[in-house]
């Protein structure tokens, strides 16, 4: 294993914690847009959430996993 894949390892692991810090409502938006590959209007659809506020969530949610991984890659270097 080069050293590569053990910060994609490590990149990953973080990413993973940081996903469960995210309020449930925000990680929701998320899994579902990733993981399932919805659009956001597809969220607000099966969801029954205004897309309005699907929106403010991923965007929320983003800025926190942003920033969080950015302090991870700074601690890193």
């Amino acid at each position: 294993e080069g050293v590569g894949d053990v910060l994609r390892d490590e990149r990953g692991r973080r990413l993973q914690q940081e996903m469960a810090r995210l309020p449930p409502e925000q990680r929701e938006v998320l899994q579902m847009a990733f993981f399932q590959g919805m659009t956001q209007s597809e969220i607000a659809s099966q969801t029954g959430i205004p897309l309005g506020t699907v929106k403010t969530r991923s965007l929320l949610a983003m800025r926190k996993l942003r920033k969080a991984m950015a302090d991870d890659i700074g601690e890193l270097l």
